[in-house]
């Protein structure tokens, strides 16, 4: 008995000993010709692990915390094996991880880890290696927020045991109460899935009940321009206003180009072949390719910044900008705003010109290709989406054309 004693052992390993990054340590412990592998969940760079002695480096970040965590992982699954020995119990995997994990120590540095972790994810996350953009970051961002402003409200301690379906329940009802519409919940929801399973995948728990969590989402409604607004927009005389003038340069060309406003900033003369009449560009958020024509208007505006380049200021001011010509163009038309907020419909009217942003001319461009009975997968090139459902999200048929369909047949009876 004492003989297979000796060889039971804990040793730990980098999981990505080459990464350029910080990877996870992982505890391998071996007894009976078994080993058992266990992730630590602690992280530290290649360049500060010393593999002979199987601990970090002198003068890393957090190396005596992460140390004393290995020796408490060594110290720990020993006792646990010697004790199943001592009471006469063949040891295996599950009953030495089962125990392992019961215990109160482990289970503590887990409850206290979930902000630290949250705030990794949102540091580090990645999809196939790839970073998202900033504003996905800042999503993760409110989410974090939004835990922390429920957790002390609500006075709870978060932890990722404790994350199941009441607490996705009560924390939507939470967000539900603040007035907040359902599309956003639904998005904090589906990022509070994804942060999950990311840490589970990174085996920081072990619990798999945020796959229940329903993420809802209604359709919402969203204005788009037609051909009229589009004229009086361009023909607007704000030549006073050199500001506005710049900006409904930078509006009519994303009308007229679809592109997504980060696409739109990229936009430089190696994208553009004018004598063939298209833009040529890989979308930043999708890395589709896309294929644009350009119209008269469009070629204008090129044309008058292809070499200066275009003048764009933050997306804020700009969409401030557009409201204001849009609201001295006379695009004015009182319109229903409609948002969903738990069961109940809110319906308030609003000046059109208040809800056009950047995100109408996109709006706008899909609208104007529908209408012209384009397909869809000669759209989603021009657009960049890669599905039809995704890109039906962004097409209203407009007011004007629904009126002049049903004149038309009641005319005809």
């Amino acid at each position: 008995m004492n003989k297979v004693k000796l060889f039971a052992k804990a040793t730990f390993f980098l999981k990505e000993p080459k990464s350029e990054n910080e990877t996870l340590i992982y505890a391998y412990f071996h007894f009976n010709n078994q080993q058992l592998k266990l992730s630590t969940g602690k992280k530290i760079h290649p360049k500060y692990w010393d593999s002979e002695k199987q601990k970090v480096k002198r003068g890393a970040m957090n190396e005596h915390d992460i140390n004393q965590r290995l020796i408490f992982f060594q110290n720990s699954l020993s006792s646990i094996y010697n004790k199943l020995l001592n009471d006469g119990i063949s040891p295996t995997k599950e009953l030495i991880k089962s125990e392992f994990l019961s215990n109160d120590f482990f289970v503590a540095e887990k409850v206290a880890n979930f902000w630290d972790v949250l705030k990794l994810f949102i540091e580090k996350y990645t999809n196939h290696g790839i970073r998202p953009g900033k504003r996905t970051i800042q999503r993760y961002q409110v989410l974090q927020k939004k835990l922390i402003e429920y957790a002390n409200t609500m006075k709870y301690e978060v932890t990722f045991e404790k994350v199941n379906l009441e607490f996705c329940n009560d924390f939507v009802n939470f967000l539900l109460k603040k007035k907040i519409t359902n599309n956003t919940v639904g998005t904090y929801v589906k990022n509070l899935k994804l942060f999950m399973r990311w840490s589970e995948d990174n085996e920081y728990h072990n619990n798999n009940n945020y796959r229940k969590f329903k993420v809802f989402k209604t359709d919402t409604y969203q204005v788009s321009l037609n051909d009229h607004e589009i004229k009086l927009i361009k023909e607007l005389d704000i030549s006073e206003k050199p500001n506005l003038e710049r900006s409904r340069d930078i509006f009519l060309l994303q009308c007229t180009l679809g592109l997504r406003i980060s696409d739109l900033k990229r936009l430089n003369k190696s994208h553009i072949n004018l004598e063939e009449g298209f833009v040529e560009i890989v979308s930043q958020k999708t890395h589709k390719f896309q294929l644009i024509p350009l119209s008269e208007l469009s070629k204008t505006i090129i044309m008058k910044y292809l070499d200066s380049g275009f003048p764009f200021i933050s997306e804020q001011k700009l969409n401030i900008n557009i409201k204001e010509i849009c609201k001295r163009a006379g695009i004015d038309e009182v319109v229903n705003d409609y948002k969903e907020i738990g069961n109940e419909l809110v319906e308030e009217p609003k000046p059109k010109y208040s809800m056009i942003s950047t995100h109408t001319a996109r709006r706008t461009f899909i609208t104007k290709m529908k209408n012209l009975g384009l397909p869809d997968e000669l759209i989603k090139m021009s657009t960049g989406h890669k599905t039809n459902t995704e890109l039906n999200k962004y097409y209203r048929t407009s007011l004007e054309s629904a009126k002049q369909v049903y004149k038309e047949l009641w005319n005809n009876l």
